[in-house]
């Protein structure tokens, strides 16, 4: 499985044959920062990885004078490592709540029907592990009250609200899917639209 910077890129790549510069210009849309903090070299380097494994191949475009550039685009097996990754995000129960988010913005590789088929999975798996993770942060709040330990008490706090919130999110994902009157919905196409009402909201 992709990890969620992996998963990330080639979505970002899949969309259109792109560059390495432009692709570290995607990260600079700040709700994709906010989910994936990656400095620029460590972005060139998960391409060149995502390249040596053959899940991206690339060309050489010549605009002009000016020295060519690669411009990537994904390969069968990157299509199909993608497409996996999404769907165990969005099914299985990873702990790694980064690679859920960037799962539900790659969810137009789906159809509506498939995603909240995966989603029912993965609620069934969240439903009794937020019992669990509830139980615990309990029974250390019952502990703490003879053996006060508050880093305790907060570290399963924050466990059982994590579980507990990835729970909500593909609750509401399930019903907005449902209620949806167009599918699919690209993240990707509606980036400039959404870049361009942030900027204005800043402005005002």
């Amino acid at each position: 499985m992709l990890s969620p910077a992996n998963m990330f890129l080639l979505g970002v790549i899949d969309a259109a044959p792109i560059n390495p510069y432009e692709i570290v210009s995607r990260f600079e849309f700040h709700r994709y920062k906010s989910l994936l903090r990656l400095a620029d070299s460590t972005i060139y380097a998960y391409i060149r990885a995502l390249h040596r494994k053959g899940f991206i191949q690339f060309e050489l475009q010549q605009e002009g004078a000016m020295p060519a550039k690669k411009v990537y685009r994904l390969t069968e097996a990157g299509q199909v490592e993608l497409k996996d990754s999404i769907r165990s995000y969005l099914s299985g129960n990873s702990s790694d709540g980064a690679g859920f988010s960037v799962a539900l913005l790659l969810m137009h590789y789906f159809s509506r029907e498939e995603l909240i088929s995966f989603l029912e999975t993965h609620q069934a798996v969240l439903e009794p592990e937020v019992v669990q993770r509830l139980d615990d942060y309990n029974f250390v709040g019952q502990i703490h009250c003879e053996y006060s330990c508050i880093p305790n008490v907060i570290s399963a706090y924050q466990v059982y609200m994590q579980v507990k919130a990835e729970l909500n999110t593909t609750c509401y994902a399930i019903q907005m899917l449902r209620e949806a009157q167009e599918w699919p919905q690209n993240t990707f196409e509606r980036t400039q639209v959404y870049k361009d009402r942030y900027l204005q909201r800043e402005q005002e």
